[in-house]
This record gives C-alpha cells, sequence and structure tokens, in this order.
C-alpha cells in the first residue's frame, strides 16, 4: 500500500516512468520540508500554468511581482519535487537572473525526474548565456539525443542552443543535427525544423520583465537611467574565448543605438576619464577648452556642456551622459 501511495505522489507531481541515466549519481537540490500550503498558493498557483505566454497582462503580473522575488522563494521552489514548483522557480531564476542557481537547474535538467519541468529549463539557460549554461544543453542533447524512446524536451533544448548559436555566432547546435533526425524517426508529428519564434519571443518577454525591473532604490518607482533610455546591460559570450563580456544593448534600433555602443566601447579606464572629464565640465572648470572631442573605436564623443554629443547625431543631457556612466562602471565592476 506504501508503495502504491508513493507511485500516486510521482504521478501526480509529474514523474515519468523510471530510467536509468548517467546523472543518477548527481545530487539534486531538495527542499527539507513539504512546501506549505500557503506558500505554493503565493508563489506557485498564479504562475505556473501563464509561463509560455508572452501578451501584456502576463509580463504586466511578473512586472507587479518581480521585486518581491527572491533567491530563498526561487530556491525553495526549486527544491520541491513537483513539475509545477520547478518550472516555476526557473522561470522566475530567468527574470531575476540568478545565473549561481545554474548548477541546481542543470542537475533537475539532466535528471529529468518530471515532465514539462524540461523546456522551462532550457529556456532559463538560453537567458543565461553563459559557459555553464552552454555546457548543461550540449550535455543534456548528447544523451537524450541517443534515447529516441525518451519523448523528453530534446527539441526546446535544441531551440535554446540554436538561440545562443544565433546570438553568440558560435555553431554549436549542427553537430546534434544528424542525431536530432535519428531521434524525430519514430515521431511522425515532430517538425525535424527548429523554429525560434516561439524561444525569441520567451527572451523579449524576459528581458522586459528585468528591465522594468531596473528602479531606483530611493523612490522604489523611478527608473534607472539605462531604462529611461531603453538601454540594458547584459554579458554575452565570446565565440573564440567562451568568455563573458559586459554588453549595452538598445531595445530598438534608434539613435540610443549609437549610446549603446559606445557604453560597450567602454573599459573601466575610459569611464574613469569621461567621468572626470564630464565632471568638470559641470562644475564650471576648464570652460574654455569646451566643446571637445574623444573618439573610442570610431564612436566619437563631443563634450559641449550642458550637453553631450555622440557620432554627431545623439545629442543628449550631460548630467544624463554622467549617470549612464556611473551605471555603466557600477555593472562592468
Amino acid at each position: 500500500m506504501g508503495n502504491l501511495y508513493e507511485q500516486i505522489k510521482r504521478h501526480i507531481a509529474g514523474a515519468g516512468f523510471m530510467h536509468k541515466t548517467p546523472f543518477a549519481d548527481l545530487s539534486s537540490y531538495k527542499n527539507e520540508k513539504n512546501l506549505p500550503l500557503e506558500f505554493s498558493n503565493t508563489w506557485c498557483v498564479p504562475f505556473y500554468m501563464m509561463i509560455g505566454k508572452t501578451d501584456e497582462a502576463w509580463m504586466n503580473q511578473l512586472i507587479q511581482v518581480s521585486d518581491k522575488i527572491n533567491k530563498e522563494i526561487v530556491l525553495t521552489l526549486l527544491g520541491d519535487f513537483d513539475w509545477r514548483t520547478r518550472q516555476t522557480g526557473a522561470f522566475f531564476a530567468a527574470i531575476k537572473g540568478f545565473e549561481d542557481l545554474t548548477d541546481v537547474i542543470g542537475t533537475h535538467f539532466l535528471k529529468s525526474e518530471l515532465t514539462y519541468a524540461g523546456q522551462v529549463y532550457a529556456y532559463t539557460f538560453a537567458s543565461f548565456n553563459s559557459p555553464e549554461a552552454v555546457d548543461y544543453l550540449e550535455r543534456y542533447l548528447s544523451y537524450y539525443l541517443l534515447k529516441p524512446d525518451l519523448w523528453f524536451d530534446q527539441r526546446e533544448a535544441l531551440e535554446a542552443l540554436t538561440y545562443l548559436d544565433k546570438i553568440n555566432q558560435t555553431m554549436l547546435a549542427g553537430k546534434h543535427q544528424d542525431s536530432w533526425l535519428n531521434f524525430i524517426k519514430n515521431k511522425p508529428y515532430w517538425k525535424k525544423e527548429i523554429n525560434l519564434e516561439r524561444i525569441e519571443a520567451q527572451m523579449k518577454l524576459i528581458e522586459n520583465v528585468k528591465n522594468s525591473g531596473l528602479r531606483k532604490e530611493s523612490t522604489g518607482s523611478e527608473l534607472t537611467k539605462r531604462a529611461q533610455y531603453g538601454l540594458s546591460f547584459e554579458y554575452w559570450v565570446s565565440p573564440n574565448t567562451q568568455k563573458r563580456k559586459p554588453e549595452c544593448k538598445s531595445a530598438e534600433v534608434n539613435l540610443f543605438s549609437h549610446l549603446a555602443l559606445l557604453l560597450t566601447l567602454l573599459d573601466k579606464g575610459d569611464v574613469e576619464d569621461l567621468l572626470s572629464e564630464s565632471n568638470k565640465a559641470v562644475s564650471g572648470h576648464y570652460i574654455d577648452e569646451y566643446p571637445c572631442s574623444d573618439s573610442y573605436s570610431f564612436v566619437e564623443i563631443r563634450l559641449h556642456y550642458p550637453e553631450v554629443t555622440i557620432d554627431g547625431r545623439l545629442t543628449i543631457p550631460m548630467t544624463d551622459f554622467i549617470a549612464l556612466l556611473e551605471e555603466w562602471d557600477s555593472f562592468i565592476s
């Protein structure tokens, strides 16, 4: 009777049939106690069925709750043995950028103990875009694409790796192509083409929610300067060295793209020099030396208090320029 009860519990949690894998010895993160009903009703029930949507109402729901989500909540969700809580925890890790939870999520992903959650793990790794996240996607595909009877989350994992190839200019997904074609031979309703429309929509949603959370602590509501200009700070992985590098991105291709490119090119020394010169101008020193200009890898900066002109096209207040430099300096530090 006890064994039957455990089987029923596993079925409700989303556990499929038992399968042996080389990942069985990996230690999964688990809660020591059962999840309180109040916690589940607060942090799982309102969200788990919505994951995968991209409409404005869902985005606004996430924006409203994002600043309340902390790492303890995410770990508690990931530590529960249920597909609903685990996929919610992984999704929250994506919108909060909790990349230090990569191994927790990666172990769940490789062990593939529960249905439905794997696709969220894969997309979370796409949002992290780190060498560690890529490695988990590759390890998953290298094993599970060779198991045609395990109808798991191979497509979503390949989507994530293909998406990262696109933005990182790498070619990692190609080496799994033959395995993918063999894998879908006994799956007549699985399309062989890997379409990125769905994952790109999810990545855009995640980025929008993350950007909305950039608030000044003093007011809790005023956008950071980069958010006001439609900019976001993140990391990209060099296809040659696999090292993470800071990058500023513009939400749209517009004049602010020049600003995004400039910040991306600035290292800490450049930032310190520009801050020093800009603050001199604001404080009234060396006024006779302005306007002056400098060039950073073909992006020209012209300081002419009270404004700054970039590439001769975009002009912004110097006080805004200083705030952006300070935010970039904090990020790359």
